[in-house]
């Protein structure tokens, strides 16, 4: 096995990259870093780390105490019971925050990042069990065992859902990288403002709906290996499609 070829596979990922220059750690840059973003239900946490697997920079946005304005309660919102969200532009304006408070608070050079990965949890006591190390290094774990289904990337949000606008295609792809992206994502780029997220239980009705179209709640869990719950995002999307009229 060539060094060119290593070279060449850890470019065309960042799962690649991370593996091999870990493994061949003399291969990698001394100064490359590896970017892991976690989204959970109270903030957007970010831990870089290098070839070393030492933390060189770990920090956090708190949706309810960081970002006031959109009024969370323990990062949602809840209404009419069963109803739980969160305001879409929210996870957008906390990703422009935490990016700026690397840049300014670390002095981060981002030119420095071999390869990037996100993870997202319903709740973030999940890692509390786990050595500090491991839960560091979590959203690349997640990352390795979901880079085959999830080009690019991303591990949305648990049972968390966003609905773009039609239209927002375009605007994505002439986004000015130097503005903030939350001033140049409105509301109105999203089909609703508010994504649902794993505590809204609202979708009873298209759960029932959709085993009783398989043929029970057991051929369902056979099909798929779980029934119909409210939160799955199948049935989010079900809800919103018939309130938006797709």
């Amino acid at each position: 096995m060539t060094l060119p070829f290593l070279h060449g596979v850890a470019q065309r990922s960042p799962t690649s990259a991370f593996v091999i220059y870990s493994l061949f750690p003399t291969l990698a840059r001394p100064d490359d870093v590896y970017l892991g973003l976690d989204l959970s239900t109270q903030q957007l946490k970010c831990t870089v780390i290098n070839n070393q697997h030492h933390i060189v920079v770990e920090d956090a946005v708190n949706f309810d105490k960081d970002l006031p304005e959109f009024a969370t309660r323990n990062g949602a919102i809840e209404e009419d019971g069963d109803v739980v969200t969160v305001p879409t532009l929210m996870w957008v304006k906390a990703l422009d925050m935490l990016i700026e408070k690397m840049r300014k608070d670390y002095g981060f050079n981002f030119g420095r990042v071999r390869g990037i990965a996100g993870a997202g949890q319903g709740s973030e006591d999940r890692w509390n069990g786990l050595p500090q190390f491991h839960r560091q290094l979590a959203p690349f774990m997640l990352f390795m065992l979901h880079a085959h289904t999830f080009p690019p990337p991303l591990i949305p949000q648990q049972h968390g859902s966003v609905y773009w606008a039609r239209g927002a295609s375009d605007l994505l792809s002439s986004l000015d990288p130097s503005q903030s992206l939350h001033t140049q994502l409105g509301e109105t780029t999203f089909a609703i403002p508010r994504s649902p997220i794993w505590q809204d239980a609202s979708t009873t009705e298209q759960c029932r709906a959709l085993e009783e179209v398989v043929g029970g709640p057991q051929k369902l869990a056979d099909l798929t290996g779980s029934r119909a719950y409210e939160r799955f995002t199948g049935n989010q999307i079900a809800k919103v499609g018939f309130r938006v009229g797709v």
